[in-house]
């Protein structure tokens, strides 16, 4: 071998074997820091600790970053090590691998089947393979997939078609080869199935929704997928839950274009009024057992008047043969009903505050808006400006404001529990920034926004808090600003999961709802729910059932070190 490249080559080597030993190095120092602080936090308060493990080798489960898989890792050897005949022993011998192997066998996990696929399924398995393949070969090389690109099926229960079912599956197996498994993150536990054990498993958690008059749980016996009724002017070939959108869309526009609202108005006193209606599109696409529910016997027959108008539509489809279909939907009539009513029609989309993805869907930008009002609230002068004119207590304020047409905040109305309050909310109100509008069929219009304030006035010889509270799976060296913002994160997504689940929200009525919640985090780490102020009791008491439900917390410290009780308030907001 000739002299020169035998030189290079060992060159090479010694490079790598610098790099390698660098970054290994690099890994021992993390590694030896990660140690220490669960060191510390084992002995300070064991079951804390134990809790904040618990939470974030449930994470695992899901693809993490690299900083917080190895400090998973060291937490475990820590456990381990103090208790080695408990399960963190056991975890930590199968977490002790390196981060690209965690990675493989997180893939390896994800990919494998735990059913075995009948020869039809196999089939319509593996052409979704093909067609993933070409896709990220040709589409989707430096950036991972969007779920919305695959117009999945799901029906009125969030249950996906058989055919969807393995498309997802499908686009899993190939996009686990790019590391890109985010997109198809609620249906992960899943897709190492075959269709009827997935539909198994979500029939054990579904029931019947409002939609229907019976109170039969769902089993693979009597369940089957539903494709939509098709209103005249939607495309059949949405998928499912868009062209369900396009429908109820549809018929409300119908519904309004025939309301006589003068007659309702007459009828019931009032300006502004919401109630549902029953409906069925039968086999044939005709509207029949028409229900409405209003608290006047005049507004029924109104109601059930302009809606049996309905023009016939494409019947509802399940394995390509006609079905019945049923409805509940709101309808009502007035402004602030009809503004109420547009924030569920899924072609407007919301404004968007600055900072705020555009490209986030309305739920998220709506989260989005309330995380930036509430950052722009607690840095603002608000609190400094009040306690110069009201003593120490608690004050709420509702502002109602207008988010033009040119994405200028306009205040419409503000009402407090103390006159005081009004204008310095108001003035503060008035500074939020400029926003996109919110679009309605690709056309800016208004959008009413409801901005709730709660404001506790403290004294002024109260403890001085030094150190923050921390939360599980936040790091210790941040510092205070960083463990509010990692809280609040850590909380919301708390909330958002627990949200999900449908036995908490089944007795919602569909709508927008929004609270602000008092909490306190005791010197024990404990979290209470004081009270909460919104537009639903009932989603009130739901927020503060879910808030309560958190684990513990690592509690605020005093200037002296001491642990602390500490008071927050924090804003949610929830779509049905």
């Amino acid at each position: 071998m000739n002299k020169n490249i035998i030189l290079l080559f060992s060159c090479i080597l010694l490079i790598f074997d610098s790099t390698q030993g660098q970054k290994i190095e690099a890994h021992q120092k993390i590694h030896e820091k990660n140690i220490k602080i669960g060191k510390t936090l084992y002995q300070d308060a064991d079951e804390e600790f134990k809790t904040l493990v618990n939470i974030l080798v449930e994470d695992l489960n899901e693809k993490v970053p690299e900083d917080e898989f190895y400090k998973t890792r060291a937490f475990l050897n820590v456990l381990a090590t103090k208790e080695p005949s408990s399960k963190y022993a056991n975890l930590f011998s199968q977490y002790n691998v390196s981060y690209e192997t965690y990675l493989q066998n997180l893939k390896k996990g994800f990919t494998e089947n735990i059913t075995q696929l009948s020869d039809e399924e196999e089939k319509v398995f593996q052409a979704f393979v093909v067609e993933a393949e070409s896709f990220f070969e040709k589409e989707q090389k430096h950036k991972p997939i969007d779920s919305k690109h695959l117009k999945l099926d799901r029906d009125q229960y969030e249950i996906l078609s058989l055919r969807s079912f393995y498309k997802l599956k499908a686009y899993t197996v190939v996009a686990a080869e790019y590391g890109w498994l985010d997109y198809a993150k609620e249906d992960l536990p899943y897709l190492k199935s075959d269709y009827d054990y997935y539909l198994d498993k979500m029939l054990t958690t579904s029931v019947l929704n409002s939609n229907s008059r019976t109170e039969k749980k769902l089993t693979k016996e009597n369940y089957r997928f539903v494709k939509s009724p098709v209103f005249e002017g939607c495309d059949p070939n949405l998928a499912n839950q868009e062209l369900e959108d396009c429908t109820q869309a549809k018929i409300r526009a119908f519904f309004n274009a025939n309301f006589d609202t003068k007659q309702a108005q007459e009828i019931m006193d009032k300006n502004n009024f919401m109630f549902f209606v029953h409906f069925d599109i039968d086999k044939n696409g005709k509207i029949n057992n028409i229900q409405a529910y209003t608290p006047n016997k005049k507004l029924d027959a109104l109601a059930k008047e302009t809606l049996a108008k309905l023009p016939t539509l494409k019947p509802a489809k399940s394995n390509g043969e006609a079905v019945a279909y049923n409805y509940v939907l709101p309808f009502g009539f007035g402004n602030e009903v009809n503004d109420i009513l547009a924030m569920t029609n899924s072609k407007l989309s919301v404004p968007v505050y600055p900072g705020c993805y555009k490209k986030l869907n309305n739920d998220q930008l709506r989260n989005c808006m309330n995380e930036k009002v509430s950052a722009f609230l607690n840095e603002s002068s608000l609190y400094n400006e009040a306690s110069k004119v009201l003593g120490q207590g608690t004050y709420m304020a509702y502002v109602r404001t207008l988010v033009t047409k040119k994405g200028k905040v306009k205040i419409v109305k503000t009402v407090s529990n103390e006159p005081k309050l009004i204008p310095i909310v108001e003035e503060v109100i008035a500074g939020l920034p400029k926003m996109k509008p919110g679009l309605q069929n690709s056309k800016a219009v208004g959008v009413i926004y409801t901005i709730p304030i709660n404001l506790k006035i403290e004294d002024t010889n109260s403890t001085t808090l030094q150190k923050a509270p921390i939360f599980p799976g936040c790091a210790m060296d941040l510092n205070n600003t960083e463990l509010y913002d990692c809280m609040d994160k850590k909380i919301r997504n708390h909330f958002r999961q627990k949200m999900a689940k449908s036995e908490l929200t089944d007795s919602l009525v569909p709508g927008n709802y929004s609270t602000q919640i008092n909490f306190s985090i005791s010197e024990k780490g404990k979290i209470t729910a004081s009270d909460s102020h919104g537009n639903d009791e009932e989603f009130n008491s739901i927020v503060e059932e879910v808030i309560s439900g958190l684990p513990s917390i690592f509690p605020a410290k005093s200037i002296n070190n001491k642990a602390i009780e500490s008071q927050y308030c924090m804003t949610f907001s929830f779509q049905k």
